[in-house]
């Protein structure tokens, strides 16, 4: 749940883990951490440039706009870091409905108690690979694949395998 949330420090502008369970996450989330999530924090009121970032600044927008939006302290460990990663990626609600479409629950894109349930039926290994395959696709159906495709396909590789070692244990 939180705890792979909590585990997410600066350090040289490259989001890393502080107990090095998580291994260094991709050049691509620093860059969006950089890029990306300031336009982000901008959105949300807040003027920041890059070198005023802090991980207790960061912290709670992340926080409130991905993780608990996305209810992922409610779901189980791996499959949290999959919907997180991909919330981040996103500002639409792709990836709840992603999830939503995995566990068979109506693809509403708010994670309520009817998904939470269908989400307890399947193990988080198949409900990580499911939303792999949806990323896939989705990325593989836009206009810009053709030029960033490779990176986003590594991406969604990398953020699965990370998942699937996360819900093992």
């Amino acid at each position: 749940g939180a705890k792979h949330l909590n585990q997410l420090t600066l350090f040289n502008n490259q989001l890393t883990s502080t107990n090095n369970q998580l291994p260094l996450l991709s050049a691509v989330f620093a860059l969006e951490f950089e890029i990306t999530s300031i336009a982000r924090v901008t959105r949300c009121g807040l003027s920041l440039v890059a070198s005023q970032i802090t991980v207790d600044g960061i912290k709670p927008i992340y926080r409130a706009n991905y993780w608990e939006r996305c209810r992922c302290q409610d779901l189980p460990s791996g499959v949290d870091w999959a919907v997180f990663d991909w919330a981040v990626k996103t500002v639409s609600r792709r990836e709840t409905k992603a999830l939503q479409r995995a566990v068979g629950a109506l693809e509403d894109g708010a994670i309520g108690p009817q998904t939470l349930m269908a989400d307890k039926a399947l193990q988080p290994e198949e409900i990580i690979n499911r939303m792999a395959v949806h990323r896939d696709s989705y990325y593989r159906s836009l206009s810009t694949f053709e030029k960033f495709g490779r990176g986003w396909i590594r991406r969604n590789e990398e953020t699965r395998e990370r998942a699937i070692d996360m819900g093992r244990g």
